[in-house]
């Protein structure tokens, strides 16, 4: 999966609640160095180790962190199986319709977090 829609579904899945995307955006260099933006890496970990490595990274909500964790964990975990490979054909394609029917299926994806991140799949915004 194309490494830009990776990182741009994390930045999705944390700017819930009131917290901005761009600030999800500035901590990807430090999610990057703490291997939370590898697939195969996230979904080997623990989600109580996720929301430790969260918290280190800059990410520290309080409770709002301990549910992204095991939110993380599951989309990389889909990431990691492949359930989302034809995502980057239906960012390539434009099809708003086939990206939601496969995010709105991994936990913790809702309607708010699809907004987010079809906005920045769809974005030029290199990471």
């Amino acid at each position: 999966m194309n490494q830009k829609h990776v990182a741009d579904l994390v930045v999705a899945l944390l700017a819930v609640n009131s917290y901005p995307a761009t600030l999800a955006w500035a901590l990807l260099p430090r999610l990057r160095a703490a291997h939370l933006l590898d697939p195969a890496e996230v979904a080997r970990k623990e989600a109580v180790d996720l929301v430790d490595g969260l918290r280190r990274a800059g990410y520290d909500r309080g409770g709002i962190t301990d549910i992204v964790g095991p939110r993380l964990h599951a989309l990389m975990v889909r990431i990691r199986a492949g359930g989302l490979d034809a995502l980057d054909a239906a960012v390539a394609a434009d099809d708003k319709s086939a990206a939601r029917d496969l995010l709105l299926d991994v936990p913790g994806v809702g309607p708010r977090v699809f907004e987010t991140a079809w906005l920045l799949l769809t974005s030029d915004t290199a990471e």
